[in-house]
């Protein structure tokens, strides 16, 4: 636990237990106790240079105004120009890095330290003039009064009510006294003249950009880190660098992330992550050129909910999908919606027959947005048996979000869900062992770890006489298996469901290891650290050294590298025939086993892929130039060029 967890356990503790002793009536803990942690309280306060503005050794009092202030801001607090498609957040990011965030539907509100001390809290306003609110900042627990930063600090943020408070405080209220919206209550909260009312209503400040300090970093990101280190509460980001075609993952995830969290939302945001050159680009009348928000447009359907299905995922996390009645949404008809894990599936509040607002994200993946009714006459509740193996269920933290696991080691169910990604595509891409046929080979004790796989031609007769299969379709089955074995490092990474490493983190990793399998084994035995990799954090390498200590999967990760070959000689990016081209891929493919592999090959050579067709894009792959499709229409008008399949192979080949 961090200090400033710790921290804040404590300054929970001790208030309680003088809640319970000065308005209960009773005690919960001696007087000792109380002294004992008091003054480890007091000694952490002196370590970090840290105080919390609930803690009980700086007592903030209570203050009641005569009337709102209004003050003049020191810097300009603007909004955000909007992007309405995906391809204009691309457009935007114009060949910088760039980080992307939730939105967050509050009240922006700016913080000001002088010699690490909290001396001002104000709101937007018009940009120039906003209301003084530091009396009522100074309640906000996860607000900081004393820093051990003692330079100048500035920090623009987003004053929040989150859902789970704001239905609390909404349903104590009479029908015509509800708010409309958390927004409306954060703003109500601000202004008002009590500030002990105000700290009733439990607002949250989450910091997003950092105006003035850490000034030696030219990072966003890296100065909101510095500011998460002094005890603030950051908002949740994601880097976005150049050619990454992962924006829609982005985007989803950032839609996720604020449902977890509980946070009020409206979209999202995307900046360059170098300071400098935001900046460099000025500002218009009314908008920051530094970022630009993204407003989700999804179509909100409302319908019933019946029931939930809960299925294995390749991690052994049972994961709840809301079953409800037909609606129509994008032109096909919907009765299911993934609720993901149990943090989202509690904060809706879920009962069966209750009214729920369900969407396409993207206009893709079905997702629900809210519950109307929030009945809970007849909550749902996860299964406390597996419905794979019949044993014990239990719920576990990951990340600060809750999950339904199965306690038995070797189910099933789970061992069902790691196979399925083991060989999917992208992955070891072995053809023939569908979800179903994996099935058949575990129940039969065919496969118990992944490199039983390469062993099933020892059951080959026994598999042509099952149902489904015969002497040409078993034979198919094992070629496959046979060319899986030479695999690239960062698809073979990607197959072993090692929580937390998905194709983008194999890759960057594989990449870091020069591709090579024997760089990466010696690794993992000198206890690397993978967070020194971009992109990879400190909760991603415990992940890896979590799987890697398991004596089963280490038995198994060794057995199933005598099976396999990994590749000699890979491309480098530095010396790559593509280095620095942009390749979007449409049409039908005819000379690649798909479109999957096509990309493969590009990134291979040094090339990176997108989605759609931008300014950034080098070249249109499409054999049928001639296509009316809207990325050729699109290429036409940039002046991209459109070519063949067979025109790139003679570019990897010249080069």
């Amino acid at each position: 636990m961090s200090k400033h967890l710790e921290m804040k356990a404590l300054i929970e503790e001790l208030n309680q237990a003088s809640d319970a002793y000065y308005n209960g009536g009773h005690t919960i803990m001696t007087d000792a106790e109380w002294d004992q942690k008091y003054e480890s309280l007091k000694k952490l306060e002196s370590e970090t240079g840290v105080v919390f503005s609930d803690s009980p050794t700086h007592r903030v009092g209570y203050e009641i105004r005569d009337a709102v202030k209004k003050v003049q801001h020191n810097h300009p607090m603007l909004s955000l120009d909007k992007a309405h498609t995906v391809e204009e957040l691309e457009e935007f990011s114009n060949g910088q890095n760039c980080w992307v965030s939730i939105k967050l539907d509050g009240l922006t509100t700016s913080l000001r330290y002088l010699d690490g001390k909290l001396v001002s809290a104000e709101t937007r306003g018009d940009g120039e003039i906003g209301v003084d609110c530091l009396h009522n900042a100074m309640t906000v627990t996860n607000i900081p009064k004393e820093i051990p930063y003692k330079e100048e600090l500035i920090i623009d943020g987003e004053m929040i009510i989150d859902y789970r408070t704001f239905h609390q405080i909404n349903d104590k209220l009479e029908q015509d006294k509800k708010f409309k919206n958390s927004r409306n209550l954060v703003s109500g909260t601000l202004q008002m003249l009590d500030s002990k009312i105000a700290s009733e209503r439990r607002m949250q400040f989450v910091a997003w950009r950092i105006i003035k300090g850490f000034d030696q970093y030219d990072s966003v990101t890296k100065r909101l880190c510095m500011v998460r280190d002094l005890g603030f509460t950051i908002v949740p980001f994601w880097e976005y660098p150049v050619g990454c075609n992962c924006l829609p993952e982005i985007l989803q995830s950032v839609r996720d992330e604020a449902t977890n969290l509980g946070y009020p939302y409206d979209g999202a945001v995307m900046g360059y992550i170098s300071n400098s050159y935001g900046e460099s680009l000025g500002r218009t009348e009314k908008f920051f050129r530094y970022s630009i928000a993204y407003k989700y447009e999804d179509a909100l359907v409302k319908t019933q909910i019946r029931h939930i299905e809960w299925t294995m995922g390749k991690t052994g996390v049972l994961t709840p999908t809301a079953v409800f009645d037909p609606v129509e949404m994008g032109g096909t008809t919907v009765t299911k919606a993934s609720l993901h894990n149990i943090t989202i599936m509690k904060n809706l509040k879920l009962s069966y027959g209750d009214k729920i607002v369900v969407y396409k994200a993207n206009q893709i993946i079905p997702q629900v947005a809210d519950n109307l009714d929030r009945s809970l006459h007849h909550p749902i509740v996860p299964p406390k048996i597996c419905l794979c193996c019949g044993s014990g269920t239990k719920i576990v933290k990951e990340n600060d979000t809750e999950v339904l696991i199965c306690t038995n080691p070797n189910c099933k169910g789970k061992l069902l869900g790691k196979l399925s990604n083991f060989v999917s595509r992208g992955k070891m891409n072995i053809d023939g062992l569908s979800e179903a046929n994996l099935k058949k080979f575990i129940d039969a004790n065919m496969l118990e770890t992944y490199s039983d796989i390469y062993e099933l031609d020892r059951f080959q007769y026994v598999i042509q006489m099952m149902p489904g299969f015969g002497e040409k379709s078993v034979q198919k089955l094992l070629d496959s298996i046979e060319r899986s074995r030479e695999v690239t490092l960062n698809r073979f990474l990607a197959a072993l469901s090692i929580p937390g490493i998905g194709d983008k983190t194999a890759k960057d990793i594989a990449k870091d290891m020069h591709n090579n399998i024997e760089e990466f084994n010696q690794a993992v035995a000198d206890r690397y650290d993978f967070s020194q990799i971009s992109g990879i954090g400190y909760v991603v390498n415990t992940q890896i050294y979590r799987w890697f200590d398991d004596m089963k999967n280490r038995l198994d990760y060794q057995k199933l590298l005598e099976h396999l070959h990994f590749p000699e000689n890979q491309p480098s990016e530095s010396s790559s025939a593509l280095s620095g081209k942009i390749f979007c891929i449409t049409g039908t493919i005819s000379h690649y086993k798909n479109r999957k592999a096509l990309q493969e090959e590009i990134e291979r050579f040094g090339g990176k892929t997108t989605g759609s067709v931008t300014t950034k894009t080098s070249y249109l792959i499409n054999n049928d130039k001639n296509s009316n499709s809207s990325k050729n229409k699109k290429a036409k008008e940039l002046g991209i060029p459109i070519i063949s399949e067979e025109e790139f192979l003679k570019m990897i080949k010249e080069k």
